[in-house]
């Protein structure tokens, strides 16, 4: 499996299940403000978690990119 591709999936993954998260939320299905509260901070996670997918791929790449150089 190339690495673009593990990136992807990890990116996707991520995605989906801040989508879920988001559907809960929407759908009115937070329990109380506590849970509202949680499921927020899941979701900035999940954002945070891509994020740092990227960043730790493009560094890959950078220094793979050097290393053939």
């Amino acid at each position: 499996m190339q690495m673009m591709d593990i990136r992807d999936r990890l990116r996707k993954n991520l995605a989906l299940a801040m989508k879920a998260h988001a559907d809960n939320l929407s759908a009115g299905r937070a329990a109380d403000f506590s849970q509202y509260q949680r499921v927020v901070g899941n979701i900035k996670g999940l954002r945070d978690a891509i994020d740092v997918v990227d960043q730790v791929f493009e560094k890959l790449v950078d220094e793979d990119d050097e290393s053939t150089t």
